[in-house]
C-alpha cells in the first residue's frame, strides 16, 4: 500500500495529522532493519481436518472454504516472523503504533486503533487519521515491543504477543520488555516465564522515543507463524503439563454475556458419559489453563477467547470448534495447526429457538446446535482415533 500523508486537512482541537508509511518503504529507506526469523525448524502444520458435520445452514458453504483450502494456503504461506528494529522509534503509548519518522506510522497494526476511546492517542476524522499534539518521552535502554493494542484480549494477546514474550525470556538479553497495562493473566505468565519485573517497563499513554527499539512484523491471526506452536508447547511444559493424562475438556461459556450455547446442558448429559469434564476458563489462572489443555486429548467449545489454549495441547488431539452461522472464522483453526491438533468444526443456528438473545450483532448471538448429531461425531471420531 502507497504511503500516506494527509497535511490539508484540519486537525481536530489538540491533534495534528498522521499519515501512514508501509513496512516495506521504511525497510527500503534504511529507518529500520531486519534482525532476523523468528521461525522454527518444524512445518508445524497438521494435515488432518475434521468435518463433524455436513454444515446443514447458512453458511456452510464459507465455512468449508475459510476453514479447509483458503486456510491451508494461509497458514502454509505465513509460516515466519520477522524480527525488526530501528532507532529513534516513537511508540504511541497504549496505542502500540510505531513511527520511523515524525508524523507517519508503520502500516502493522493500524486496524486496530481504537481511536473512539478517550485514552487513545488518535483520532479518526472524514477519513484522516489524527495524533495527538503532545511532546514526546524519551528512553535511552534497548527495548522489545511486546504488546499490541488488543493485547488486552486473551485470544489476541496469546497468538500476538506471548510467543514474543518467550523469545525474550529465552533468547534475548541486556534489553527491556515493553508492555502495557496489565492484566491478571499476563501477570501470571511473566512469571511463569521466568520475566524478572526488573526487564520490564509498563509503558505510559504518552508518545515514547527510544534510542532502539527491537519489534516483530504483525502476527495475522488467521495465518499466525510457526512461532506460536513453538512457544506453546514449551510453555505448557513450564506450566507442569502431562499429556499423558490425556483429558477430556469441554470448554464451557456459561459465564460470559455472548455466544452462549442454549442448549449446553443437554450436550454435557452426552459429552459427560464419555469422560467430558466441563471447564470455566475464566475460573483458572494462566498456569492452570496451560496445564490443563497441555494434559488433553480432546477438547471441544464454542467459538471465543479460551479456545486459544489450542496452542497448549499435545500433538495429535481432537479439537471441534461449535460456532453460531455468522461466527464462522478460521483463527483458532490456524492455531490447532501449529499446534498438529486434529481440528474439526461443528455449525450451529441462532434462528427461530426461544431465549435466544437479539444482541444486535450477529456476531454475539446466542445460539443452538443438534447435540445428538455432534455426540455421534465425538464417538466415531474417538473410535476412528484408538484403531
Amino acid at each position: 500500500m502507497a504511503d500516506t500523508n494527509f497535511t490539508d486537512h484540519p486537525s481536530p482541537s489538540g491533534f495534528r495529522n498522521c499519515g501512514t508509511r508501509s513496512v516495506t518503504s521504511a525497510l527500503e529507506s534504511g529507518k529500520i532493519k531486519i534482525e532476523g526469523l523468528l521461525s522454527p525448524q518444524s512445518e508445524g502444520l497438521n494435515s488432518k481436518f475434521i468435518l463433524s458435520n455436513s454444515l446443514p445452514y447458512q453458511y456452510a458453504h464459507w465455512g468449508r472454504i475459510a476453514l479447509t483450502s483458503v486456510a491451508d494456503k494461509m497458514i502454509r504461506t505465513n509460516s515466519e516472523l520477522r524480527l525488526m528494529s530501528g532507532t529513534g522509534i516513537v511508540v504511541t503509548g497504549h496505542d502500540a503504533m510505531i513511527s520511523a519518522e515524525a508524523d507517519s506510522i508503520l502500516e502493522l497494526n493500524t486496524q486496530f486503533i481504537q481511536s473512539h476511546k478517550e485514552t487513545s492517542l488518535f483520532r479518526r476524522e472524514a477519513d484522516r487519521l489524527f495524533i495527538r499534539n503532545e511532546p514526546p518521552i524519551h528512553f535511552s535502554e534497548p527495548a522489545l515491543l511486546g504488546f499490541t493494542p488488543s493485547s488486552e484480549n486473551y485470544a489476541h494477546w496469546l497468538t500476538e504477543s506471548l510467543p514474543l514474550w518467550w523469545v525474550f525470556a529465552n533468547f534475548l538479553s541486556g534489553i527491556k520488555l515493553i508492555l502495557g497495562p496489565e492484566t491478571k493473566f499476563q501477570r501470571e505468565a511473566l512469571q511463569l516465564l521466568g520475566i524478572s519485573p526488573e526487564s520490564v517497563i509498563r509503558i505510559p499513554n504518552n508518545n515514547i522515543v527510544f534510542e532502539k527499539l527491537f519489534f516483530s512484523e504483525p502476527v495475522s491471526l488467521w495465518s499466525p507463524p510457526m512461532l506460536v506452536g513453538e512457544a506453546g508447547r514449551n510453555i505448557a511444559k513450564l506450566a507442569g503439563a502431562e499429556p499423558g493424562l490425556r483429558k477430556r475438556l469441554y470448554v464451557s461459556r456459561e459465564d460470559a454475556d455472548q455466544r452462549k450455547l442454549l442448549n449446553e446442558s443437554k450436550l454435557l448429559d452426552g459429552l459427560s458419559k464419555i469422560g467430558f469434564e466441563k471447564v470455566l476458563c475464566s475460573h483458572l489462572s494462566f498456569p492452570e489453563q496451560a496445564k490443563l489443555f497441555g494434559s488433553a486429548e480432546f477438547v471441544i467449545g464454542p467459538h471465543g477467547a479460551a479456545l486459544a489454549n489450542a496452542l497448549f495441547c499435545p500433538a495429535g488431539s481432537q479439537f471441534i470448534e461449535v460456532f453460531p452461522e455468522y461466527c464462522v472464522q478460521p483463527h483458532f483453526r490456524a492455531l490447532a495447526s501449529r499446534a498438529n491438533l486434529d481440528y474439526g468444526m461443528f455449525l450451529g443456528t441462532s434462528f427461530e429457538y426461544e431465549n435466544s438473545r437479539n444482541s444486535g450483532n450477529a456476531w454475539e448471538q446466542d445460539f443452538v446446535i443438534d447435540t445428538e448429531a455432534l455426540i455421534q461425531a465425538v464417538h466415531h471420531l474417538i473410535r476412528d482415533k484408538s484403531q
